[in-house]
C-alpha cells in the first residue's frame, strides 16, 4: 500500500468538471482518514495574472477556498510557467514540495503538458496525471452560457475558451501516453455518480499499488484489449489495425456461438456464416445489373441527353479541355464510376435483404410494445434460410458443457462492485488445449451468446512475437485473465468511448443480437468501476469551430496507432 503523498494534475477545457472533481477528492480524502488510510488532498492554488471573477471575489469573501492568486506578473521564482487563454500561470517547486514534505498530496489545474511532464520529471514517481473529459465540445453559444454563469468573462475570452478547448482536445490525442487516467465526467442517466466513483478508484488504484505513477514503457510487442459499449468505436480500430497496420498488428480471432454480422470483418469465426448459394446468387445478380447498365450508359446518350445542363460549366473552364467532347467524357467517367459504385455487391445484398426480412418478421415485445423482436420461431426460421454452420467454428457450447464445473470455479473469481455484475468469463483446459470462454450477460432465447479464443498457442509463440495483438473485449475479467497468462507488463488495456445515444445505437446494430447487446449500451459504469484496470481511454468528440475534427474512425484510429507507436520496438 502506497503512504507516500503525491501531485495531482488536473487538465481539461472549461465546463469538464474540475472543480467538482476537485472537491470530489477532496471528500474522499475524508473517507479514506476513516479507515485509517494515510491520504490528505489539498486544492493548491496558482499565480495568475487576470484580475479575480466574480465568483471568485465572492468565495474569498466567503473564507473559501479559490485556485489563483491574482497578480500583475509571474513572480520570478516560479520554475512552472505556462499561458493559456491570453494570461500567465506559475508555481512554485517549493510550494509542491512542502505538501509532500507534510504528507499531503496538492491537486492542480494545469491545461499545458509541457508543465504536466515537467512536474513528471521533476517530481518521479510522485504526480498522478487526470485527463477530464465531459461531453462532446459545445457551439460557442453554450460556451458563453458557461463564461456568463462564471461572471466577469468577456465574450472574447469565452470564444478564446471555445477554441482552446478544441485545441486542448487536440493536445490530448497528440499526448495521449502523457496520461495516467481519463476521468469520463459524462452524462450519465442512471442514478450512480460515475464521475465520484471513477475518482475513488482511481485514487484507491493509486495507493493499492493498482495504478503505478512511474510508467515505464517497454517496447515490445504488446496485447491490446480494446473494450468499450456498442458503437464506441472498437470495432474501426479493429477494421484499421487489420488494414492499415498490417506490418505492425495483429488480430487475436475469436469464435462466437451467434450468426455472422455484417461488419465482423474476419475478426470472428461465427457459428453460423451466409449461405453460399445466396452468396452466389446475389453475385449473380450485381454483375448481371453491372452489365445491364455499363450496356445503357453509353457515352453517346450522355452527350445527347447531359450536354445542355453542363453547357454553362463548360463555358467556365473550357480553356482547361481540348473541346467540349473531352469535358463531356470527364463527366461522363466521373457519373459512371459513382453509379458503379452504388450497385450493391453480392455480400452487400445479402446484409440488405436479411434485414429486411428481420424488420418485416419483428413483433412488438409483450412487456414493452413500442419495442420490436423477432420470435424464437421466427428467428429459427431466418437462420436457416440465410445461414449455414460454419465449419471452422469450435464448439464453444460442447467446452461450456463439459467444463461446466470448471467454468463456475473461474467465474467465482470475479471481483466487481457494479450493480450488474460482470459478464462471465474463464480460463479452461480441454483436450490438451487452454482455452478462454466468456458470455453476454444478456441471453439469446435462453442461451448464452459465447465466444471464445484458444489461449495456450498465442501464450507459447509470445517470445517469438515480432508484432502487437489487438483484443476487442468489453469484460474487466478478461484483463485479469490475460494479465496472469501473457504476463502484466505485456497487456495494455484502453476504453473506446464515443458519444452515441441509445438510439443511434439501435440503429445501427443487427437486429437480434444487437438486442442483447443494446442491454450493456451502459458500460461507461463498467469503465467507471473498473477505472484502474483500464491504461487508457480513447475519446471521439466532434468539434465545430471551422470544421469537424475528423469522423469517428479517424479520431479513434488516431488514438490507436499513437499507443502501437509508443510501445513499437524496432522490429516492428
Amino acid at each position: 500500500m502506497r503512504t507516500a503523498p503525491f501531485i495531482i494534475t488536473l487538465t481539461g477545457s472549461s465546463g469538464c468538471g474540475k472543480t467538482y472533481i476537485t472537491d470530489r477528492i477532496i471528500e474522499f480524502g475524508k473517507t479514506l482518514e476513516k479507515e485509517n488510510i494515510s491520504f490528505k488532498p489539498k486544492r493548491h492554488w496558482k499565480y495568475v495574472t487576470r484580475p479575480y471573477r466574480e465568483t471568485e471575489i465572492k468565495d474569498k469573501n466567503n473564507k473559501n477556498e479559490i485556485d489563483v492568486v491574482s497578480v500583475k506578473s509571474i513572480p520570478e521564482d516560479c520554475e512552472f510557467v505556462y499561458r493559456t487563454y491570453g494570461d500567465e500561470y506559475g508555481l512554485k517547486k517549493s510550494d509542491l514540495q512542502g505538501y509532500l514534505n507534510n504528507g499531503e498530496s496538492p491537486i492542480i489545474v494545469i491545461n499545458d503538458v509541457r508543465v504536466v511532464e515537467e512536474l513528471k520529471k521533476e517530481f518521479p514517481n510522485k504526480v498522478l496525471s487526470l485527463f477530464l473529459f465531459r461531453e462532446i465540445i459545445p457551439d460557442v453559444e453554450t460556451q458563453k452560457k458557461i463564461g456568463q454563469s462564471r461572471g466577469g468573462v468577456s465574450e472574447t475570452k469565452i470564444i478564446s475558451r471555445f477554441e482552446k478547448a478544441v485545441a486542448l482536445y487536440r493536445v490530448f490525442i497528440e499526448n495521449i501516453y502523457l496520461f495516467d487516467r481519463v476521468i469520463l465526467n459524462v452524462p450519465y442517466e442512471g442514478t450512480e455518480n460515475i464521475g465520484k466513483i471513477q475518482v475513488e478508484k482511481v485514487i484507491r488504484g493509486v495507493i493499492d499499488g493498482k495504478i503505478s505513477l512511474n510508467k515505464k514503457v517497454e517496447r515490445s510487442p504488446k496485447l491490446f484489449i480494446v473494450s468499450g459499449n456498442a458503437q464506441s468505436g472498437k470495432d474501426d480500430i479493429i477494421r484499421a489495425a487489420k488494414k492499415l497496420g498490417k506490418l505492425q498488428t495483429d488480430i487475436l480471432i475469436k469464435d462466437t456461438t451467434r450468426w455472422e454480422e455484417d461488419g465482423d470483418d474476419g475478426e470472428i469465426i461465427c457459428k453460423y456464416k451466409p449461405k453460399q448459394s445466396l452468396l452466389e446468387q446475389y453475385t449473380q445478380d450485381y454483375q448481371s445489373e453491372l452489365k445491364n447498365f455499363e450496356s445503357e450508359f453509353s457515352f453517346e446518350n450522355y452527350m445527347k441527353n447531359e450536354k445542355q445542363k453542363f453547357q454553362s460549366e463548360y463555358e467556365e473552364k473550357k480553356e482547361k479541355f481540348k473541346d467540349e467532347e473531352e469535358f463531356l467524357r470527364v463527366k461522363f467517367e466521373a457519373e459512371k464510376l459513382q453509379k458503379i459504385n452504388n450497385i450493391k455487391a453480392g455480400i452487400a445484398r445479402f446484409w440488405e435483404v436479411l434485414q429486411k426480412e428481420i424488420e418485416e418478421n419483428q413483433m412488438p415485445r409483450s412487456d414493452n410494445p413500442d419495442k420490436k423482436e423477432l420470435s424464437e420461431d421466427a428467428y429459427n426460421q431466418i437462420l436457416l434460410k440465410y445461414f449455414d454452420k460454419n465449419p471452422d467454428y469450435f464448439d464453444l457450447e460442447i467446452l461450456a458443457k463439459e467444463k461446466a464445473k470448471d467454468y463456475q470455479t473461474e467465474i467465482s473469481k470475479i471481483k466487481t462492485e457494479r450493480p450488474k455484475g460482470e459478464n462471465n468469463s474463464g480460463f479452461l483446459q480441454y483436450a490438451g488445449k487452454d482455452y478462454v470462454l466468456y458470455e453476454n450477460n444478456k441471453k439469446l432465447y435462453g442461451k448464452p451468446i459465447y465466444y471464445g479464443y484458444e489461449i495456450g498457442n498465442l501464450i507459447n509463440d509470445w517470445e517469438n512475437r515480432t508484432k502487437h495483438l489487438v483484443l476487442t473485449a468489453s469484460l474487466p475479467n478478461m484483463f485479469r485473465i490475460c494479465r496472469e497468462h501473457f504476463g502484466k507488463e505485456n497487456v495494455v488495456t484502453a476504453f473506446t468511448y464515443s458519444q452515441v445515444s441509445a438510439e443511434e445505437h439501435a440503429t445501427h446494430s443487427d437486429k437480434v443480437v444487437g438486442a442483447a447487446k443494446l442491454q450493456e449500451f451502459d458500460d461507461i459504469l463498467r469503465y467507471a468501476y473498473h477505472i484502474a484496470d483500464f491504461d487508457y481511454a480513447l475519446i471521439f468528440a466532434e468539434t465545430s469551430v471551422v470544421n469537424k475534427s475528423g469522423n469517428q474512425k479517424d479520431e479513434l484510429v488516431d488514438q490507436m496507432f499513437r499507443l502501437f507507436r509508443v510501445y513499437n520496438n524496432d522490429q516492428i
